[in-house]
């Protein structure tokens, strides 16, 4: 199974990523092509793709494609500023089923075949999805370009899926859903009423859960993770077959997935536990394999974990010393 990671924003300004966030994708990408067979591509925009091979990380991958992104996907009829993950469509009418998309602040620990076995479709985990909440507005709320209709046959009363992850057998319900999205976003301006986020909501969660719905592919199809966020708590429900849980945003390579996700603000204004969260991925990439070292080393940002690490051996000594944490949140 190819799968493949995404990062398009249209802009021509030079990147600049955080420390978390490269390390995180160092760690996505290495950890799925150590537990998992087949080609990882990763799609971009040139100056992603730049950034990638200035700081020598495009081995990572089997191919960095920086181009078939900006070529493909039209500003003129797209709104990117609100669609901002409308790569990841664009990138999977490029590949083949069965593949799969992984976010970028995603990492799988885990080998997938058997969760995937027999499955059309798969994500990441359920998410409540009130017809009339802010994140997921009602079919009467959601803007739509000019002489566009639902489909009669969408429940909009259905389980959302969170689509950090996306696994797909076949091409038919791949090009299925993609199109239907496409469709969505074409010349669609969305309204300042309604939060962004919304918009990508819809078109990657709601949507996909709604065409499996149509298609009679529930039974066929399923999370990776058994458990339902709630977006208006904050918290997850816990189901009968996971009763002990998900702690989405720490490092476990004991469990099957971390998502750094809405963590991600909470985790740059900690300087503790970013701290924390970098020094130990840092130690689970060397251990993966030690001549990332001399990679990490060209990184500016990064740096400065390394020198931690060799003054104090570990990350467990570093917060002995007071100067990390594992606890983000005050509740923890």
């Amino acid at each position: 199974m190819n799968a493949f990671h995404v990062f398009w924003t249209p802009s021509d300004k030079e990147r600049s990523f955080s420390d978390c966030f490269i390390l995180t994708l160092i760690l996505s990408a290495m950890q799925w092509k150590l537990t998992n067979v087949g080609k990882l591509t990763f799609y971009g925009d040139r100056k992603t793709v730049e950034f990638l091979e200035k700081y020598r990380l495009t081995p990572l991958w089997d191919q960095c494609d920086g181009d078939t992104l900006d070529q493909t996907i039209d500003k003129n009829h797209y709104d990117t500023s609100t669609f901002v993950t409308i790569g990841k469509f664009a990138a999977f009418l490029k590949e083949k089923a069965p593949c799969a998309m992984v976010d970028v602040d995603l990492v799988i620990w885990k080998n997938l075949s058997s969760l995937l076995k027999g499955k059309k479709a798969a994500f990441t985990h359920w998410e409540y999805s009130r017809p009339d909440s802010i994140w997921y507005p009602g079919n009467d709320r959601l803007p739509r370009p000019d002489g566009y209709q639902f489909h009669p046959a969408w429940n909009f009363h259905c389980l959302a899926v969170n689509t950090s992850f996306i696994y797909f057998s076949e091409d038919k319900l791949k090009e299925y859903y993609v199109n239907a999205a496409l469709e969505y976003m074409y010349d669609n301006k969305w309204t300042k009423e309604l939060p962004s986020n919304s918009a990508i909501m819809f078109v990657e969660q709601k949507l996909l859960a709604m065409c499996l719905n149509e298609l009679n592919l529930q039974k066929e199809s399923g999370p990776l993770i058994d458990i339902i966020w709630n977006s208006d708590t904050g918290n997850f429900h816990i189901l009968p077959t996971n009763p002990n849980g998900w702690k989405f945003f720490e490092w476990d390579n004991n469990s099957l997935a971390t998502h750094i996700w809405i963590a991600k603000q909470t985790i740059e204004q900690n300087e503790k536990y970013r701290t924390y969260m970098c020094c130990r991925a840092i130690e689970m990439i060397l251990a993966a394999d030690a001549r990332m070292a001399e990679t990490l080393e060209g990184i500016e940002s990064v740096r400065k974990y390394l020198e931690l690490l060799e003054r104090y051996g570990c990350s467990d000594r570093i917060i002995n010393a007071g100067a990390a944490s594992r606890v983000l949140y005050d509740h923890q």
